[in-house]
């Protein structure tokens, strides 16, 4: 079960961008070398993107992981990071 401690995570999507204390959620999937889910995703929390992307690179051991804000794919840090 997969659950995010965002303070954006019971706001309308207007509210989180007023609020400038409120980062946002951030899924994190490893991937094996076929490039399938290995398991449940890891819950991060950035302020935006760059940083999303930057501490996923915290999360490679030995297999890539893939970074996901709501429905979109952010990125794909390779597993030699």
């Amino acid at each position: 079960m997969l659950m995010t401690l965002s303070c954006c995570s019971r706001r309308s999507p207007a509210r989180i961008k007023e609020d400038p204390r409120c980062v946002t959620a951030y899924r994190l999937f490893e991937l094996d070398r076929n490039d399938r889910l290995m398991g449940p995703a890891q819950v991060i929390e950035c302020d935006d993107d760059d940083a999303a992307l930057i501490e996923a690179r915290r999360y490679v051991d030995g297999h890539a992981v893939e970074i996901w804000r709501d429905d979109e794919r952010i990125g794909v840090i390779p597993a030699d990071g």
